[in-house]
């Protein structure tokens, strides 16, 4: 429970698995906020939904260069994973659009 932004008490492994998914997107070269929720994320304080998903990702993720096919194939596999063309803002709370994805779900998964 001590992982994340103490000052903000945004703790716990919810927000490692937030971070995880942004930052597989993030190395896929979609670049989302760090307030951007979708797909697999927990809510706050929340148990993790599919803890197999996630250690998965963390094994993938500590070796992504040499994992990213692997992590390529593992989004392309898992929707959850996907950043889909709305996402909920928690700053806001509210959805958003995300005008800079293509609206076909098979154009967003990403090239081999």
């Amino acid at each position: 429970q001590d992982f994340g932004l103490s000052r903000e008490n945004l703790v716990g492994t919810w927000m490692i698995a937030g971070n995880l998914v942004r930052d597989l997107a993030a190395l896929l070269k979609i670049e989302m906020l760090p307030w951007d929720v979708w797909g697999a994320m927990p809510k706050p304080d929340a148990q993790i939904p599919d803890l197999h998903l996630f250690d998965t990702l963390a094994t993938l993720m500590t070796s992504p260069d040499a994992n990213l096919a692997a992590l390529r194939s593992l989004y392309n596999a898992e929707p959850r994973l996907r950043v889909p063309q709305s996402v909920f803002n928690a700053v806001t709370n509210q959805l958003e659009v995300l005008d800079f994805l293509p609206r076909d779900v098979d154009a967003r998964s990403v090239p081999a």
